[in-house]
């Protein structure tokens, strides 16, 4: 790899790998709680309007790489077919 400093060694690398995999790993800890989801849910069903927080909340049901656990989507009466 190659950056506008020069080539890119193997020990930089793994230091930039290292920080990535940090970054998902807080990303992936910090999944909302139910009662969370809940509230977004809530809303999500009166005003068909997705919570601008995707990166906490993750894409709207029937989206790609949707988050929201399938028991809450039943729930609200809300399936992931239906809502794409």
């Amino acid at each position: 790899m190659t950056l506008a400093g020069g080539p890119i060694g193997p020990s930089k690398k793994a230091r930039i790998n290292a920080t990535a995999d940090r970054a998902l790993a807080e990303i992936q800890l910090s999944k909302p709680s139910e009662a969370e989801f809940r509230d977004v849910l809530a809303v999500y069903k009166k005003l068909c309007r997705w919570t601008r927080y995707v990166t906490q909340f993750g894409p709207e049901p029937g989206k790609q790489g949707c988050i929201v656990p399938d028991h809450l989507l039943a729930e609200y009466g809300i399936t992931k077919e239906a809502a794409a």
